[in-house]
């Protein structure tokens, strides 16, 4: 199993909030073992099931020393659950001359970009899924306004010359993003019944293609 961080993938969020500058003050190789080991329970148990004994056993240090840089069990788990938003901007939108300016391609680009990223790093997607459903720190998550920030994301730069004359463009991008919202969370019901480790990312492009060009008839010349 690929590790989750390394000296080329932690994220630069030197100015987030949730960051905690003892931690990254420390060593790589104990920064990593960390955060590997907590995002694995996590996404194994859940935040209430979790054990903070089992995360500093795995990740080598003493259970004082964990809490000397996260305050308690909540802290810890909120900054890896910001730790992986990052993650996952970073790898999708990190180069925006990269980004696709076609609407259609861009969801597409998105989607295989974050499906390759959790494949690669199952213990990542392991952790989210969890959570997204985690009625403990549901308030906290909310807070994030990470549907907001990411469909700013989603459309900034798009082309819009492509779409037909006398088009409501404002009105005709949230039917697109309606449509990929709702074609997202079927293939992520069906992500929970097979795992991450077994889906195929191959399978669900062809399935978006054929969404696309449909969406393509109906809003481009």
């Amino acid at each position: 199993m690929t590790k989750l961080v390394n000296e080329n993938n932690i994220p630069k969020m030197e100015e987030r909030k949730t960051l905690n500058d003892k931690f990254f003050s420390l060593e790589k190789e104990k920064k990593d073992k960390i955060i590997n080991a907590a995002l694995r329970e996590f996404g194994m148990k859940g935040f209430h099931r979790a054990s903070t004994n089992e995360i500093v056993k795995e990740a080598e240090i003493s259970k004082g020393l964990l809490f000397h840089y996260f305050k308690n069990k909540k802290t810890l788990y909120i900054f890896l659950f910001d730790y992986a938003v990052e993650m996952i901007s970073e790898k999708v939108f990190g180069d925006e001359r990269n980004l696709e300016e076609d609407i259609f391609q861009r969801f597409l680009q998105i989607t295989i970009e974050k499906l390759n990223l959790f494949k690669q790093h199952p213990d990542l997607f392991d952790f989210l899924m969890k959570a997204m459903e985690d009625e403990a720190i549901q308030d906290e998550l909310k807070n994030r306004e990470i549907i907001e920030q990411a469909y700013q994301k989603v459309f900034s730069g798009i082309d819009f010359t492509r779409f037909k004359e006398g088009l409501n463009i404002e009105k005709a991008l949230k039917v697109i993003y309606w449509t990929f919202q709702g074609f997202g969370e079927e293939e992520q019901e069906r992500l929970k019944r097979e795992g991450i480790r077994n889906y195929d990312i191959d399978q669900v492009t062809l399935k978006m293609k054929e969404y696309i060009q449909f969406l393509r008839q109906l809003f481009y010349k």
